[in-house]
């Protein structure tokens, strides 16, 4: 077998697991528990603040946990196995934007719930990260590429908005809407934190090329 200290393997994005496991864990928990975990607009006023974080591992019902936890899955890990300092900053920031925006936007919402708009701040994040590798090495069709995926990133919830409905989940139960302003908030703070020298400072993922092995 062989193993190096580089090794992608070696990365097991393990915050991304542990925030997996929670959403699911919540989701199979009494409605007691999710309720005092949500994103509810009387609790933070009267200082729940901890629901500007735990409200995005809450979710609705099952089609609504599925899509947001199978792309946090996918997404999250990716950040994380580039950049572990990258996926903390952009999941704490991105809740904290999401959550106000909702609560300051939305004055109608009395609830949010659901881990797309943090989908959407790591998407953000690594296609811009992968955007910025393609500068780099020159690859022209890279750039148009990633480039493109920037644009179609950001017209996915302006398209959202426009049309008043989500263009993948919909079905989240009576009286429940798909809060399209949480995407748009998510994407803009992942490209955002992307940009900034407190988080962008990661490395691409190694290749085999640059991998010290070792054989055993």
């Amino acid at each position: 077998m062989l193993v190096g200290k580089d090794s992608p393997s070696l990365r097991l994005p393990w915050l991304t697991l542990l925030t997996g496991a929670a959403a699911a864990l919540l989701f199979l928990a009494p409605e007691s528990w999710t309720s005092i975990l949500q994103l509810d607009r009387n609790a933070i006023v009267q200082g729940g603040f901890w629901q500007l974080f735990t409200g995005h591992l809450t979710h609705w019902n099952a089609s609504h946990f599925i899509w947001d936890v199978v792309m946090f899955g996918l997404v999250g890990a990716m950040v994380e196995i580039r950049s572990r300092k990258a996926w903390i900053w952009v999941n704490l920031i991105s809740a904290v934007l999401i959550s106000f925006s909702v609560l300051v936007f939305r004055p109608d919402l009395q609830f949010y719930r659901g881990l797309s708009g943090l989908d959407m701040a790591l998407a953000g994040y690594w296609v811009l990260a992968m955007f910025r590798d393609s500068l780099a090495k020159r690859v022209i069709s890279e750039r148009w590429m990633w480039g493109g995926a920037l644009v179609l990133l950001f017209s996915k919830p302006l398209i959202e908005i426009a049309m008043g409905s989500a263009l993948f989940v919909s079905d989240l139960g009576a009286g429940v809407e798909n809060v399209a302003l949480a995407h748009l908030v998510g994407v803009v703070a992942g490209v955002g934190l992307g940009v900034s020298t407190v988080v962008s400072r990661d490395k691409p993922a190694p290749t085999a090329s640059r991998m010290k092995w070792i054989a055993g």
